[in-house]
């Protein structure tokens, strides 16, 4: 199966358009495991390149040794347009073992704006 993401035009308020893709949140540190507040997870940094702040949920798909899909878990994060922010992602309830934990950023409305991230973690 091929899928194919296409950009997404979006009126601001002032009534210009520009287009939501996948490059309007651009990745501005790479993910890393992380532990903040005494949870496990994931921290990435983003950039967003739109004229207009925008709202988001970070996406992190883990997958095990085996390629399956074992846990999706979910951060949001809000930026000024020109602006950056770190987002971190707890990935509570995972087993021991290592993962690859795909991660990416959509709107509120589930809109791809971001590239595809891969992180590989291990839990201890």
């Amino acid at each position: 199966m091929t899928t194919t993401i296409t950009s997404t035009q979006a009126t601001t308020s002032s009534g210009t358009t520009s287009n939501l893709d996948v490059n309007t949140f651009g990745t501005s540190t790479l993910p890393t495991q992380s532990v903040v507040g005494g949870y496990a997870g994931l921290q990435i940094g983003y950039a967003n390149s739109y004229n207009v702040p925008i709202s988001a949920y970070v996406w992190a798909v883990a997958r095990n040794t085996a390629g399956q899909a074992v846990g999706v878990f979910l951060g949001s994060v809000a930026i000024a347009p020109g602006g950056s922010s770190m987002v971190f992602i707890p990935t509570l309830g995972l087993p021991s073992g290592s993962y690859a934990v795909t991660i990416f950023a959509t709107t509120t409305s589930s809109l791809p704006i971001s590239q595809v991230s891969v992180a590989l973690i291990t839990i201890p």
